[in-house]
């Protein structure tokens, strides 16, 4: 026998339907949220404002004020962020893979790389050691290399060989590049006169090494020095001779440099006796 279906009470017809107005509600509220995501996402994409038609739609379906809309972008614009940083379900697979297999190589090899580490480490710490003692030792010997060829650590005739020798080139090369650098520094204030030296003094000057290029003009109240006509050969003399100076300063330098390495050699009786 067909068992007979027991009618329904009004409650329950009426709680019925409003279950399934709430949830077709429900459906249709997804929908206009989904269409309202895609667009924001679309307008921040463009990266520009809402549109008129656009703010109308807000405000028609959401009843969004500007502020409002301003506050779903920023909302979506970090939503939009974080989605790019946690990528696709593939691509955190793909990542979570790698991990475990990261990790598990890890904890093999590890203890392995570890030891090998602290045996380079070591290894280095020595070289380091070793370095520096040898850097150390080498200034010592430096400096006892140089004290050994000090003139007053020499023996009587080794040092008056070194100061014969000394007097000798001081006489001679080392007198005429000092006077050769005051000639050129004559000239020079003669072609560029400084700034703190007044014009008379700098005629002056000038007169001292060319007489010729500089006159003494006694019609005005005060006498006073002035170039003559001869001035532009004159200065054009001194910048020849400021050049050939230098190339003999040159010649004489090479000189000095040679007499120093000789002079080493007469007081490196005590380094050559340490050999």
């Amino acid at each position: 026998m067909t068992k007979t279906k027991e009618p329904r009470s009004i409650e329950e017809i009426e709680a019925n339907y409003f279950a399934g107005q709430v949830e077709q509600l429900s459906e249709d509220s997804a929908h206009d949220f989904e269409f309202a995501d895609k667009l924001l996402r679309k307008i921040i994409s463009e990266d520009r404002q809402p549109s008129f038609s656009e703010m109308q739609f807000f405000k028609r379906k959401f009843d969004w004020s500007e502020s409002e809309v301003t506050r779903q972008r920023r909302r979506l614009t970090n939503v939009m962020r974080l989605q790019a940083i946690a990528g696709k379900k593939k691509d955190r697979e793909a990542l979570e893979a790698e991990l475990q297999t990261s990790s598990e190589i890890l904890e093999r090899e590890g203890p392995k790389l570890e030891k090998e580490i602290a045996k380079l480490t070591r290894q280095k710490e020595q070289l380091e050691r070793a370095v520096s003692n040898a850097m150390r030792r080498s200034g010592e010997v430096q400096e006892a290399l140089e004290q050994l060829r000090k003139p007053e650590l020499q023996r009587q005739d080794v040092f008056e060989v070194f100061n014969a020798r000394k007097r000798h080139f001081g006489a001679g090369p080392q007198s005429r590049m000092n006077a050769l650098a005051i000639e050129i520094r004559h000239r020079q204030i003669c072609l560029n006169r400084p700034d703190d030296m007044d014009e008379q003094t700098w005629l002056d000057s000038i007169r001292m090494l060319a007489p010729k290029a500089v006159s003494r003009n006694t019609e005005s109240t005060f006498a006073r020095w002035e170039l003559t006509e001869h001035w532009p050969a004159v200065e054009a003399d001194m910048r020849e001779e400021i050049e050939s100076m230098k190339a003999e300063i040159a010649t004489l330098e090479s000189q000095r440099v040679a007499f120093d390495e000789e002079q080493k050699s007469v007081t490196d009786f005590y380094v050559e006796e340490s050999k």
